[in-house]
């Protein structure tokens, strides 16, 4: 997959749950300090990228990367928005606390 490829919603939760699945992810540390600042955690994270929603009209594609927003919600009902991009791995770009 290149990173300049859109991924449809089927293939994108393909490939998220795959990355998640094999550990090719990482966390920028901007992610990690957001997703600390909403008092939140990395499986709070990894639930939301597997049972959120691809948020279209929060997905841009910027620095010739697609850039894809995922919203859902915790075991505890927080709701947040994950911007994620895939390149060598899936990388958490940042954690939005709703």
């Amino acid at each position: 997959m290149k990173p300049d490829e859109f991924l449809d919603d089927r293939r994108l939760k393909e490939e998220i749950l795959q990355h998640i699945k094999s550990g090719k992810y990482r966390l920028t540390e901007h992610a990690a300090e957001e997703q600390a600042n909403g008092n939140l955690d990395l499986q709070d994270t990894l639930r939301i990228l597997k049972t959120g929603k691809h948020e279209k009209a929060k997905t841009r594609f910027e620095d010739s990367v697609w850039r894809y927003a995922i919203t859902g919600k915790t075991e505890e009902a927080k709701k947040a928005r994950i911007i994620i991009a895939f390149l060598d791995e899936m990388i958490i770009i940042t954690v939005i606390d709703l």
